[in-house]
């Protein structure tokens, strides 16, 4: 029988203390959280369970996973950390990225560093469970892929521990599930929920019965007897010299898998179920096997033994190897890939042949299969695994080079013939299940198995103390030894001499003067004293002889044959042939006495020594042959005279003769019983072939139609690359690093002059149709380049290609060549085109719109201020007066907030940034602001720092930031409201400045907040629209944040709690203070007249500026075009040109220029026009303007700078 229980020492765990609480391990993945969830779920409060939970998280979720636990259960969830002490009725959550290991109640949790540790981490948790707890272990493998705990699982029940899987059809992901079901030491599949329940049952007779588990385990072992019966009558397989121990062990666990309470409740059951006689079985059958297990052990042999069967083997002589008890085959794919590798080492290696046997037919298509899971990257070093696997999937799968060596066959080892004529048995693990009867009888047999100077690989708990005289160590350590050519005693065979030879101890050596008489000597002693001999070969060819032989050999009538058998006298050759075969056999000297030949003197009795020459080498084959005669010859004469004498002399020398000959018909007849013998271990080799042969085929057949499906496949997507190709048009080059074309499109013709078959030759080679082809980039610099090397190129047919250069990677990743493509951007570029045109006539249309817009206003806005000064003064007008004054900067902000939009957008505003005080900002802010404030009677509070702050940005753009803020909190906030405008420091950062504006007005409902400063959004979206606005200034004063490098924020609490905006922006560091001498400004009474000229095609707007600066104490002049303006100006020399720039006949910016050439250098020249873009100020300014002012005018500023000159005159 090839296996029993395990393959590693079971009893190595003593029986759980009746206290020993279960320490159960749930491993899961994708998926597997809802289920651990639902298994904890089911887990009540008393039960006395450890449960620690290893899933496979991110490790940003991996701080959430306490928590989500702790959701599902009543019991104390807490995170594993190194060191804790382990409590029942607790749970434990292991970190992401991390392996723990138990230790005497203790957790040792580290950080996995390598892949290999972080792609099995639940495989390494249920090892050190299995270590540490053996049959108070508990396995749970619920939802997730790939195959991480199987191997775990698997040791877990090797040990004698309880394993629980999710039922497949449950998980949202089954890989894990399906892997650790292959194992085949599963105990119960069930749902997560259902799990739990068996679990608390399980744990609970398990408690139960452990409070007199002694007297368990005695009645189970008087029931063995009866238990291994049925197993022979189920199976056909016999127990009964199985260890005690370990049959008994094995039992108890299947009575409390299945919560049985007695041995005679056992029996019936097995006796009633067939099932459980097959369960028992495979539970017995329970491999314990590993990859490379005990390294050190496989070095050795390694270097040791197959090294030196490899490298001493003729290429024409097979290598022959035998596993015994392959189990899932690790051990079998372990030797064949040292084997592999010592092949590698010699220039001709012999042919190896591998038998893996077992009787698990389970395990062994399993070994065929040769698949394992990720796990194994643990037990395999990683230069092999990269050599010898192949990862498919969540599996890694032996490469064909291996499978091939290695050939799986049922076999028993105790009941069938053995394998013969091996050169090495690797039977690790499986004595020490075995008792006294079966070891005695194995260690013969692998004996016989053997050639002479085979070797048996044996297990670190196995021994070979009682068989000393069949194998002599190689390396005790590691259960190493070579068969020793002794002659296993078989009952009937005559005891022969045996023994080592005398040595004779040689003479001193003599001096150089007496080497000739030394030399002399020893030949003389040899020819006339010494025996007679012969060396020859297994055949019984002769090699070298003795001379004077003719006493015992003769030369018969015929062909010659040079065989010592045909060759000797008669007398001699039956015992000659009995006493080669004998020392040929069992590697050993044979004497054989009382054989006699006839000579001319009479017969003479002659002894026979048979000897191998291991002087010669263990492998020479040679043997010594000496004929010794013993005594003197018997004459015929005295044989006649004393006929009677001699008779009885006679009479015991044939009755001797007629004994030797019967021992060696005896021994022949052996001989024939073992050749029969060897021939049955050949046909069940040959058997077993076939079978594996038949297997082969089948794989064959299958990979066959595997290559062919591929190939279809193959075919299918090359078609599929060629369409795809041909359908894009884009005209595309396979180049190799020499600029060699290696593939290309048909839309490449419209590029350059190459055809299919201009394949392989130089792209110089070929021209083009562009207008201009810039070269190619070299290979290098393709490869070092961060993205795609782009050139625009324009065809001779006027259309435009983008062509684009990258690399060409190969199926290895590596750069190998150049892919360039050719797309055609013609229409894109049309596209463009038509879009920058769009662009400009836009912005025409949007300069024109807001000059037409705001032409208008100017005379209003001038009227407006003529009514105040010169109207009645009832409330009823003032009031009309304040409402069209409101209304009118209302309608200048919305043009102005839709310019700037526009040109933000685009990218067209470029801030004039420069280190300003963030006072003056608000003071800016609060002079665009303060109407509609006053207007609304709100409460403005203002709070600025005590010291300067400063920033470096634009003040214009600052100030209508916080202008647009004021101008919101002041149309959300009903009338009287309070607005606060505060600007402090950032209290955990002072490098930045908070700008806050908080009203008590309507608020902002939460679910607005994320789309406040879209351009466009308003909270507000019905129809009575009485806050008026385009919902573009907030997105403007986003944009200008921005562009400053801060932030804005808006806060509320909802609707009715007010709201809260606040810019964050960094500051300047301080600088000292300095004196500011402040400029003395003149009293309005103590400024004299200007003279104005204002020219403006509008004339209500000429007009009524001109009203309002007459008012002022200055004269005026007037002009409606821009000929009219130059001719007055230099007729007049007015102080002071207001003037408009669309004029007719002659614009404003010919008419500054004329009037600045005709010598009017002093005058001020103040642009007032309703264009108001950056490149319309620019223009101004280089036509002479000394001012730019956008209509309506700001009559405030208006007046300051007439005031301004009007006070230098």
């Amino acid at each position: 029988m090839t296996r029993s229980v395990t393959r590693s020492a079971p009893d190595s765990h003593e029986s759980p203390a009746p206290d020993q609480p279960l320490v159960v391990g749930v491993g899961a993945s994708a998926g597997g959280l809802a289920a651990v969830q639902e298994f904890l779920r089911g887990i009540p409060e008393g039960a006395g369970l450890v449960i620690v939970v290893l899933l496979h998280v991110k490790p940003s979720a991996s701080s959430l996973l306490s928590e989500l636990l702790a959701k599902a259960t009543t019991l104390p969830v807490v995170e594993a950390e190194d060191g804790m002490t382990l409590e029942p009725d607790h749970v434990y959550a292991v970190p992401s990225r991390s392996l723990v290991t138990l230790r005497e109640d203790l957790l040792q949790v580290v950080p996995a560093e390598s892949p290999a540790e972080r792609h099995a981490p639940i495989d390494h948790l249920l090892h050190g469970l299995a270590r540490a707890y053996g049959e108070s272990a508990v396995a749970v493998i619920l939802s997730g892929d790939g195959s991480d705990g199987a191997l775990g699982l698997r040791a877990v029940g090797e040990g004698g521990g309880f394993t629980m899987v999710q039922d497949p059809a449950s998980a949202r992901h089954d890989g894990m599930p399906q892997s650790a079901l292959m194992t085949g030491v599963v105990d119960c599949v069930r749902p997560p929920d259902e799990l739990a329940v068996e679990l608390v049952a399980y744990a609970a007779h398990r408690k139960k019965t452990s409070v007199d588990e002694d007297t368990l385990r005695r009645d189970i072992t008087d029931a063995l007897p009866a238990i291994c019966e049925i197993l022979l009558q189920g199976t056909g397989h016999n127990f009964k010299h199985y260890k005690t121990s370990t049959l008994t062990r094995r039992t108890l666990r299947r009575l409390q898998v299945l919560r049985i309470d007695s041995a005679h409740g056992y029996l019936q059951r097995l006796r009633a179920d067939r099932a459980e006689v097959d369960e028992l079985f495979k539970d017995l059958l329970i491999g314990v096997t590993a990859f490379f297990r005990d390294p050190e052990a496989f070095e050795v042999l390694a270097k040791e033994v197959l090294a030196r069967l490899i490298r001493d083997r003729s290429p024409d002589q097979a290598l022959r190897i035998w596993i015994p008890g392959c189990a899932t085959g690790e051990e079998a794919y372990t030797i064949a890939m040292l084997v592999c590798e010592a092949q590698g080492a010699v220039s001709a290696a012999p042919a190896v042949q591998i038998f893996a046997t077992d009787i698990d037919e389970q395990a062994l298509a399993t070994a065929r299969l040769g698949a394992y899971p990720l796990g194994i990257a643990d037990e395999v070093p990683p230069e092999r695994l990269r050599r010898f696997f192949v990862r498919k999937g969540q599996h890694y799968h032996i490469t064909k080079e291996i499978r091939e060596l290695v050939l799986f066959s049922a076999h028993n080892l105790i009941n069938d013939p053995p394998f013969s004529k091996l050169d090495l048995i690797s039977c690790r693990n499986l004595l020490i299940y075995l008792g006294p009867h079966l070891q005695k009888k194995l260690i013969p047999l692998f004996h016989y198995a053997l050639r002479p100077g085979g070797y048996l690989f044996l297990g670190p708990s196995e021994s070979l103390s009682a068989h000393r005289e069949l194998f002599r160590p190689i390396d005790a350590r590691h259960r190493i030894s070579q068969r020793l050519p002794t002659a296993v005693h078989v009952p009937g065979l005559l005891p022969g001499r045996d023994g080592p030879p005398a040595t004779v101890r040689p003479p001193n050596v003599p001096s150089a003067g007496e080497t000739d008489i030394y030399l002399l000597m020893q030949r003389i002693v040899l020819d006339e004293f010494a025996p007679k001999s012969v060396v020859i070969d297994e055949e019984g060819q002769i090699i070298s002889a003795s001379g004077n032989l003719e006493k015992y050999l003769t030369i018969s009538a015929g062909a010659f044959h040079n065989n010592l058998v045909r060759l000797v006298r008669e007398g001699l050759t039956v015992g000659l042939r009995a006493s080669l075969a004998l020392a040929i056999k069992e590697r050993r000297k044979v004497v054989h006495e009382g054989l006699s030949v006839r000579t001319p003197s009479g017969t003479q009795r002659v002894m026979l020594t048979v000897q191998p020459m291991p002087q010669m080498g263990e492998q020479s084959g040679l043997f010594l042959v000496v004929f010794q005669d013993v005594g003197l010859p018997v004459a015929r004469e005295e044989a006649r005279t004393k006929a009677v004498e001699d008779a009885a002399v006679l009479l015991e020398q044939l009755e001797q003769e007629l004994s030797t000959t019967r021992a060696d018909l005896e021994k022949t007849v052996q001989e024939l019983e073992v050749a029969n013998e060897e021939l049955k271990s050949s046909n069940e080799e040959l058997l077993s072939m076939n079978e594996e042969l038949q297997s082969a085929n089948e794989e064959l057949e299958t990979s066959k139609e595997e290559v062919q499906h591929a190939n279809e496949a193959l075919t299918r997507a090359h078609t599929d690359l060629e369409n795809l190709l041909t359908s894009t048009r884009i005209a595309t080059l396979f180049l190799d690093d020499d600029e060699h074309v290696q593939r290309i499109t048909p839309a490449i013709a419209d590029i350059y002059n190459v055809t299919l078959g201009d394949v392989g030759r130089p792209l110089s080679h070929f021209t083009h149709r562009m207008k201009e082809m810039p070269p190619l980039p070299r290979a290098e610099e393709v490869r070092c380049a961060e993205a795609p090397i782009e050139d625009e190129i324009e065809a001779a047919s006027g259309a435009t290609f983008l062509r684009r250069v990258l690399p060409y990677r190969n199926q290895g990743g590596e750069a190998d060549g150049v892919v360039v493509t050719f797309t055609d951007v013609t229409a894109r570029k049309r596209a463009e085109e038509a879009l920058r045109e769009a662009d400009r006539r836009k912005d025409e249309f949007l300069a024109t719109l807001a000059h037409e817009l705001r032409n208008p206003l100017a005379p209003i806005l001038n009227a407006v201020e003529i009514l105040k000064r010169l109207g009645p003064q009832e409330p009823p007008l003032q009031t009309a007066r304040e409402m069209i004054e409101r209304q009118v900067a209302h309608m200048v902000r919305l043009v102005d907030d839709l310019l700037d939009v526009s040109r933000i957008t685009l990218g067209k505003v470029q801030l004039q940034t420069q280190a300003i005080d963030v006072a003056e900002v608000v003071r800016q802010a609060l002079d665009t602001s303060g109407p509609i404030l006053a207007a609304r009677h709100h409460d403005l509070q203002v709070i600025l720092p005590l010291s300067t702050v400063r920033v470096d940005g634009d003040l214009t753009r600052l100030g209508q930031v916080v202008g647009n803020l004021l101008n919101n909190a002041a149309k959300y906030t009903d009338e009287g409201g309070t607005i606060r405008l505060v600007v402090e420091r950032d209290p955990g950062d002072p490098k930045w400045l908070f700008i806050r504006v908080r009203d008590t007005g309507r608020g902002i409902d939460p679910a607005a907040l994320p789309h406040l400063f879209d351009l466009f959004y308003q909270v507000d979206r019905n129809l009575d629209r009485s806050e008026g606005g385009l919902g573009i200034g907030l997105s403007l004063v986003r944009t200008l944040v921005h562009m400053h490098g801060g932030s804005v924020r808006a806060y509320s609490e909802g609707r009715g709690t007010g709201s809260e905006f606040v810019v964050r922006l960094l500051t300047l560091p301080d600088e000292p203070k300095v004196d500011v001498v402040e400029g003395v400004i003149l009293p309005e009474h103590a400024m004299s007249g200007a003279r104005v000229l204002v020219v403006d095609d509008n004339v209500d707007a000429a007009e009524s500026m001109a009203m309002l600066l007459e008012f002022d104490g200055h004269e005026v002049l007037k002009a409606h075009d821009g000929v009219a303006a130059v001719e007055i100006a230099l007729r007049e020399q007015p102080e002071v040109v207001l003037l408009d720039i669309g004029l007719p006949g002659q614009n404003g910016y010919e008419a500054c220029r004329v009037m600045r050439e005709q010598g009017l250098t002093g005058t001020l020249i103040v642009a007032m026009t309703g264009y108001g873009q950056d490149e319309d100020r620019r223009l101004s300014q280089v036509a002479g303007f000394d001012a730019h002012e956008v209509k309506p005018l700001n009559l405030e500023a208006i007046r300051r700078l007439v005031a301004q000159r009007s006070g230098r005159r």
